[in-house]
């Protein structure tokens, strides 16, 4: 009886370790689609930019006020706006430019793209910068580059590419808070 039992408990053991090694199986189906729009937009190499003008002081004749007063502009330039436009088919882009800030005077300070710089896609779909400088006027934003192509655009992320900005001083920009003005740049739909 004790041999009877070894040998069944041997065919218990060795069935088991037949079935210890099972597997499964599934299929499952995959696919990978692209879908939606990217409208993204930044500068690099900003807050570096610092304007300006000694503007003297005058007066009509002995006894009258003392006027400040001045000529010319201090210029410089400043970072480059990096931007992408992607899946918006046939819509167009523009950038504007503006700022929020109320102790301003309109205008005093303006920007101008001294050039656009190709680092990803076609120069030709980048837009177009408007000529000269564009005032920076307080919640009336001006448009600075047109015809951005929405399809898929971007302008790269080298520091040497993108749009490059260059800022002009021309009178006294008034009271400004803290001394600094903030400078909008918007991406939006023409």
């Amino acid at each position: 009886m004790f041999v009877l039992l070894a040998i069944l408990l041997y065919l218990l053991l060795l069935g088991s370790s037949l079935f210890a090694e099972t597997t499964a199986s599934d299929v499952v189906g995959v696919s990978y689609t692209t879908e939606g729009t990217v409208l993204a937009l930044g500068m690099v190499s900003n807050n570096r930019v610092s304007l300006t003008i000694y503007a003297g002081f005058s007066l009509t004749e002995p006894g009258a006020s003392v006027v400040p007063g001045g000529t010319g502009a201090a210029q410089s330039a400043g970072g480059r706006l990096h931007y992408t436009v992607y899946g918006m088919d046939d819509d167009t882009y523009k950038i504007t430019v503006g700022t929020q800030e109320t102790d301003y005077n309109d205008g005093t300070l303006s920007v101008q793209i001294l050039s656009l710089a190709a680092g990803g896609s076609n120069l030709a779909t980048l837009g177009t910068a408007v000529s000269g400088y564009v005032p920076i006027n307080t919640g009336d934003s001006q448009i600075l580059i047109s015809g951005i192509a929405g399809l898929n655009t971007w302008s790269g992320t080298d520091s040497g590419k993108g749009a490059w900005v260059r800022y002009k001083l021309s009178a006294n920009p008034g009271g400004v808070s803290g001394r600094t003005l903030l400078v909008e740049y918007t991406i939006l739909a023409e």
